[in-house]
């Protein structure tokens, strides 16, 4: 057996919009199973650098909520969402980050009297992830900070926290479950019924 020749990769990290907090972490994860790998962002320049990682796909993820990322450029423009291909040798390449998260925010009401409902669940659903929360005795809810796209979003007056994963539950009948986009920097707020 021939060994594999371990992947370098060394990358500069250019921000789209907003600011990078400082000491802001860069995550690789293997997309083959192999774990993952950080690297800390440093220097003026942006840069960062891993060496010994196994040749494969990698999903690359920002290490904090404060930012994400937009991209991941080989060349001039943006080739890849949130995928880079590592060979062996020397890699190099661009993430393109953006700290312009927009806000979701608002009252969950009971679907008969239309009053707050308190401690109802939350979730948003979409192309960056799911997300959900807990409304507050007054039926608040509050996602601060959302990468820009297309959501969908449900409130349900009674579900375990596990069962906010499950299709079944956004199928449910009564389930207000639309499409909300959300702009960078925005703050959208919603008046949302529980499903039963």
């Amino acid at each position: 057996l021939q060994p594999v020749q371990p992947a370098t990769l060394a990358g500069t990290v250019e921000v789209a919009a907003g600011a990078l907090p400082a000491g802001a972490i860069i995550r690789f994860t293997s997309q083959e199973g192999f774990g993952y790998d950080w690297t800390r962002v440093s220097g003026a320049d942006r840069q960062f650098h891993l060496k010994g990682l196994r040749p494969g796909t990698y999903r690359v993820e920002a290490g904090s909520a404060q930012f994400y990322i937009k991209g991941v450029k080989t060349g001039e423009k943006v080739e890849f969402a949130e995928d880079v291909i590592l060979s062996p040798g020397l890699n190099r390449l661009t993430v393109v980050v953006a700290a312009d998260q927009g806000q979701v925010f608002g009252t969950v009401r009971d679907p008969q009297t239309r009053r707050p409902l308190p401690h109802a669940r939350v979730a948003l659903r979409g192309q960056h992830g799911e997300f959900a929360v807990q409304a507050d005795q007054a039926g608040r809810f509050l996602f601060g900070k959302v990468i820009p796209g297309d959501y969908r979003i449900c409130a349900w007056t009674d579900i375990a926290p596990e069962r906010v994963e499950d299709e079944a539950s956004w199928e449910r009948a009564g389930c207000q479950s639309r499409i909300i986009p959300i702009a960078p920097s925005s703050e959208t707020e919603i008046d949302l019924r529980a499903a039963p």
